[in-house]
């Protein structure tokens, strides 16, 4: 839950500081104003998506308790790094992008 609690927050964030970057002629192509609404809703649909893996990851959990057993681990938790690992990865490169786009 907290992953994704941090997801949400960080596509609202995303959105709004990136529409202050408006300017009075925006480029209509590439730039941080016209990327805003895709990453903020990237990063809410990742909020969603990990939701639902802590879901499955509870059950999974509550299943294994009630034999004796505790997972450690497991693919839940995998498929999360390697999601914010890819998706923190992918941001940094836009953001890259789009700085040397606007030096050009």
């Amino acid at each position: 839950m907290r992953t994704s609690i941090a997801l949400s927050i960080l596509g609202v964030t995303v959105a709004q500081l990136y529409r202050l970057q408006h300017v009075a002629q925006p480029n209509s192509v590439f730039g941080y104003f016209i990327l805003s609404k895709p990453i903020a809703a990237i990063f809410q649909l990742s909020a969603m998506g990990i939701s639902i893996l802590g879901a499955i990851r509870f059950y999974r959990q509550q299943t294994a308790m009630s034999v004796g057993k505790v997972h450690a681990g497991g693919w839940e938790v995998l498929m999360v790094s390697v999601w914010m690992f890819i998706l923190l990865l992918t941001m940094f490169a836009v953001h890259v992008a789009i700085d040397a786009y606007k030096d050009m």
